[in-house]
């Protein structure tokens, strides 16, 4: 599964908050709505296509001692 986020900055290094515009199931798919969006995308925000999966996801967590 692929998730296409849209992530709004309000300074150069900090974010202002982050929208989920899609989960698609092809990365092709997420790439195509990307470049749709891309056309009317304002200033100080960026689009990323994001792959969801397991290996994606931390089995262990360890915390610093």
């Amino acid at each position: 599964m692929w998730v296409l986020i849209f992530i709004v900055f309000s300074q150069p290094f900090e974010v202002h908050h982050v929208e989920v515009l899609g989960q698609y199931e092809s990365r092709n798919a997420c790439f195509d709505k990307a470049k749709s969006v891309l056309k009317d995308q304002p200033l100080r925000t960026t689009l990323s296509c994001i792959p969801i999966n397991a290996k994606n996801i931390r089995k262990k967590i360890s915390y610093p001692r």
